[in-house]
């Protein structure tokens, strides 16, 4: 009985450690945990993204599953479109965490660890974290932001201790003679090498120093492999997209003009689109640009009688103004102190017609109100994440032009209530109709195109700005 015990218990022990060693399962990326997770089951990679780190499952998954095999310890992933990879997986830390060597370069692509497992507060004996200055040369190459310098000194032989053992050791000539004695001769090397950590350019995809095509090819490459590089990711959103190219392009032909920073320190991505540059994200300023506050925490009533600029977030929900930006009357925007970082306005309603233009819009359109123009409104939008389904982001051209337009809703003048996020974007323009309205652009849900309308001033309305 006791031998039969400690047959099943060993079978049992070698069953749990080969467990321990297969890939199958869910699989968070280290550095991206709360928004990558991989799930390997039926020789195909599914790939989950979050938001906040709360995954779904493999019906929720993002794209085409990549099909891979595994071979003893090597896994080989299709990645398509010609793209086949190779990786050795090492297991660390009894199986809860398994890097990914490239078999080509011998570097660590990748590190996963298994789902429900600590990684953060379970340290392996196998992981050992270095800084930069810390590592030797091979550890520096393989290093993640690092960067090996070479430094070579030729020294003199002459100036080393003429002991024999001294000179021949630093490969230098022993000499000797009767008369002279002995001295040492030659030149040897003195290696003052080390590693350093670098800050490396965002869009320089092959890391050569220079952002120009080759950049733009490995950025395809990438999204159609559905793979994910942080100098690729510009706008560091934790994927690589077609907004990442637009970007790439734009800084391309015109320069790093990629940020602006506001008078609370808040920094926008921006986007050139024909010969205008715009903010990629919502305002989300809390002063005028001479420092003035702009009131905001205004009740209901308030709201409905203010004939000054004020402002509101969504719901009272701080996560909101951080993704969406404010909603702001339109007083605000026509505020002679300037809501928007200095260089920069609110749009007029022409300049907003000179977009969509660029964008394929007709001029008659352009010039009529309500619904107008094709896809325009689909070209302006982003984050298909954050819009509720139907033809606006179902249209091929979603996202394309990289404005990135977002579902922020509005807090209406009638009873000040906060409505349609998800559903509906509105942006004001500097320009009023008459006393009591002014125009604006929306972005629905349910249609691909842009709605020009004239909206009464105290609704709450996003607000891009444009460089003067």
């Amino acid at each position: 009985m006791k031998i039969l015990i400690s047959i099943l218990i060993g079978i049992n022990l070698f069953c749990l450690t080969f467990a321990q060693d297969i890939i199958e399962g869910r699989w968070h990326l280290v550095g991206y945990e709360d928004n990558v997770m991989y799930q390997f089951e039926d020789n195909y990679r599914y790939s989950i993204y979050s938001e906040d780190g709360t995954f779904g499952s493999i019906e929720d998954e993002g794209g085409t599953p990549n099909p891979y095999t595994v071979v003893e310890d090597i896994i080989t992933i299709d990645l398509f479109f010609g793209n086949i990879v190779n990786y050795q997986m090492n297991y660390i830390c009894d199986g809860q965490v398994v890097e990914f060597e490239d078999t080509l370069y011998e570097t660590i692509h990748s590190i996963l660890f298994r789902e429900g497992y600590n990684y953060i507060d379970n340290e392996c004996e196998e992981i050992e974290f270095l800084e930069c200055t810390e590592m030797n040369q091979t550890e520096c190459y393989q290093g993640d932001g690092c960067d090996w310098v070479e430094d070579i000194e030729i020294a003199n032989c002459y100036n080393l201790s003429w002991s024999e053992q001294e000179c021949l050791s630093n490969g230098c000539s022993y000499n000797c003679t009767s008369y002279y004695g002995c001295w040492c001769s030659g030149e040897y090397e003195i290696n003052n090498s080390f590693c350093e950590e670098v800050n490396f350019m965002p869009g320089d995809a092959n890391n050569d120093g220079s952002l120009n095509i080759l950049d733009i090819v490995l950025m395809v490459n990438m999204i159609l492999g559905d793979e994910y590089d942080s100098l690729a990711d510009i706008n560091e959103d934790d994927i690589v997209d077609i907004l990442d190219i637009v970007r790439l392009v734009n800084i391309i032909l015109n320069g790093d003009t990629s940020t602006v920073t506001d008078i609370d320190g808040n920094i926008y991505e921006t986007v050139q689109i024909g010969d205008q540059l715009w903010m990629a994200e919502n305002l989300k300023v809390s002063q005028y640009r001479n420092g003035n506050d702009i009131t905001t925490g205004l009740e209901a009533f308030e709201w409905i009688g203010a004939n000054a600029g004020a402002y509101s977030v969504y719901d009272n929900d701080s996560y909101n103004a951080e993704v969406y930006g404010n909603l702001y009357n339109w007083y605000a925007a026509d505020d002679d102190r300037g809501i928007c970082p200095d260089g920069w306005h609110v749009p007029s309603d022409t300049e907003f017609m000179e977009l969509e233009m660029f964008l394929g819009m007709s001029e008659s359109e352009a010039n009529s109100t309500g619904s107008r123009g094709i896809n325009e409104g689909s070209k302006l939008s982003g984050r298909a994440d954050l819009w509720n389904s139907g033809s606006l982001e179902e249209n091929i051209e979603f996202g394309t032009s990289g404005f990135t337009g977002l579902p922020a809703g509005n807090r209406d003048y009638y009873n000040a209530h906060y409505n349609s996020m998800g559903f509906f974007g509105a942006f004001w323009s500097s320009t009023e109709l008459n006393s009591l309205t002014a125009w604006n652009r929306e972005l629905e849900y349910h249609a691909s195109v842009v709605y020009r309308f004239n909206a009464t001033k105290q609704f709450g309305f996003s607000i891009r700005c444009l460089k003067d």
